[in-house]
């Protein structure tokens, strides 16, 4: 059995995957992995915009969609100020990432 824990960022390349159907399909076909959400996730899903260029609406609903359908209840739930701070961290070092090789939607 496998438990993942996917990062807000995959569930925005996951809409405009060409092979968006094929992951869909693939995934429910799989009765031994696990994803779970996680606070600090849902929040940031939260703020993403509510229409993108390639989504002239609807995004934030897409992908909020996607983490309740891939998470389906499972919930990472973790009390540690470390774990925020290294989620802080990795969320400052993906937007300087973003900042040399923008990605648009």
């Amino acid at each position: 059995m496998k438990q993942l824990l996917l990062d807000t960022s995959i569930y925005g390349e996951m809409i405009v995957d060409a092979d968006f159907d094929v992951l869909m399909e693939w995934f429910c076909t799989k009765k031994n992995i696990f994803l779970y959400g996680f606070s600090v996730v849902k929040k940031e899903l939260g703020d993403v915009p509510e229409s993108t260029p390639v989504f002239e609406r609807e995004t934030q609903r897409l992908v909020r969609w996607l983490y309740a359908f891939f998470t389906r209840g499972r919930t990472l739930v973790v009390n540690s100020d470390k774990l925020q701070e290294l989620a802080q961290e990795y969320c400052n070092v993906y937007i300087a990432l973003q900042l040399d090789h923008p990605v648009s939607f």
